[in-house]
């Protein structure tokens, strides 16, 4: 299934001519929200609340990976290709998985804190519901990809994680009594709602009629769980390297210096971001037929066309945005955004290295080489945590932009090692 089926030929290849396009496009849109948010936040905001927003924000990216057992990592290979009826019925047991482990994760919550080992946040009922929301939104997200749907699920995305964001941004303008983090955080909820309700109606047509008749294979769920426990470390190892490191500032250098982390972060990682979205997994289900062909040189091809379309659009972005954050903001009087220029551009030098490894990473993936793609980023988290407890203690902040660079690195040496002996050897 693909978003332009039931087209001429030449018409399909002009759609995917312009599905990058319509990808940034909607990127580009997210970006623009982020931005505003961001400048928003500094405006109006102490730093220690952008640091418990980041922290929070970091937990909603996190948390799918702590709870996704591995299972999506194969899911989305046996998914492309599927008819909506064989698609919508894993895609359904996928998510009862997904359910089950947020239940499970609820009661751990509630156990803990009623042994007084965590204390709850306020508004945890809001808090819970995002958190919730935003795992199952990303399980789905995931196979919209695996069904070549890139711009249906880039566009769910953009309102869930960003379309919310311009009116918070008009009424707390025009209402000072509404810039708070609990406006943000209900407006945020409402983005999460409005998603799953256009979700339904880009999938009106899929047959969930039959789709619930089928009885849920707790035998698949059951035999990709198991097979999945290094692919589940893998993931962690995914999450925890975007998002540990503002735990590690927040433990060594305090709320506030998070709040700073967390202003510079979000600029640079919505690059990377736009880039990966718009670029490199729109190419992943090539990437993996092409890894199918008889010729070896097919999926070379690809992969270096990918690559290179992908270093084109990510040098700019990051020039673009260092020349706004560091040079435009601050003569706005957003001043904060001066605070440390150095390290964001060590930060979007680290972006660019992150986006060659991940492109690695993903050649891995497309050639079925799942040891070595789960291992490379088991390495990665063991690697980011220990880099970031030593240079930002040593360095402070500024040892974050650092470690982001020798991090990144490491792992694009490695990966690209892993790659090319199993291009040579096939």
């Amino acid at each position: 299934m693909t978003e332009f089926s039931g087209v001429s030929a030449r018409s399909r290849q002009l759609a995917n001519l312009l599905l990058p396009l319509g990808n940034i496009g909607m990127r580009g849109a997210g970006l623009v929200g982020r931005f505003a948010l961001t400048l928003y936040f500094a405006k109006h905001f102490e730093l220690s609340e952008i640091g418990t927003f980041g922290l929070i924000a970091g937990m909603a990216g996190l948390l799918p990976s702590l709870i996704g057992c591995g299972v999506n990592y194969f899911l989305n290979r046996e998914i492309v290709g599927a008819d909506p009826l064989r698609a919508g019925t894993l895609l359904r047991d996928r998510l009862v998985l997904t359910l089950a482990m947020l239940l499970l994760v609820g009661l751990s919550f509630g156990a803990a804190h009623a042994a007084g080992v965590v204390q709850a946040p306020a508004s945890l009922g809001l808090l819970a519901f995002i958190l919730a929301g935003e795992c199952i939104a990303f399980d789905v997200h995931m196979s919209l990809i695996g069904l070549r749907m890139p711009v249906a699920a880039n566009f769910l995305l953009f309102v869930r994680s960003a379309s919310w964001i311009f009116p918070v941004l008009v009424l707390g303008t025009l209402w000072p009594q509404l810039r708070s983090l609990s406006f943000v955080f209900w407006s945020w909820a409402g983005g999460v709602i409005a998603s799953f309700i256009f979700l339904l109606m880009l999938l009106r047509s899929w047959p969930f009629a039959a789709i619930s008749k089928r009885p849920i294979d707790f035998a698949w769920i059951g035999r990709t769980v198991r097979r999945g426990w290094l692919i589940y470390l893998s993931d962690l190892g995914i999450g925890g390297q975007l998002y540990l490191e503002r735990y590690v500032v927040n433990e060594l250098l305090g709320l506030r210096l998070t709040g700073v982390y967390t202003l510079y972060w979000t600029m640079a990682n919505a690059v990377h971001v736009l880039v990966t979205v718009g670029v490199v997994q729109v190419a992943l289900p090539d990437l993996v037929e092409a890894h199918r062909a008889t010729d070896k040189a097919e999926w070379r091809q690809a992969f270096w066309h990918t690559t290179g379309r992908m270093v084109a659009i990510t040098i700019p972005l990051c020039v673009a945005c260092g020349v706004v954050v560091l040079k435009i903001l601050p003569r706005l009087g957003i001043q904060q955004f001066a605070a440390s220029p150095d390290l964001f551009w060590l930060m979007l030098v680290g972006v660019a290295i992150r986006l060659l490894s991940d492109m690695a990473s993903y050649g891995l993936y497309s050639r079925h080489l799942d040891t070595e793609f789960a291992v490379m980023n088991i390495v990665g988290i063991v690697a980011s945590l220990a880099l970031s407890f030593i240079l930002i203690a040593r360095y402070g902040l500024i040892g974050a932009g650092i470690g982001m660079i020798v991090h990144g690195l490491l792992l694009l040496l490695l990966r690209s090692f892993l790659l090319l002996r199993s291009y040579v050897r096939q």
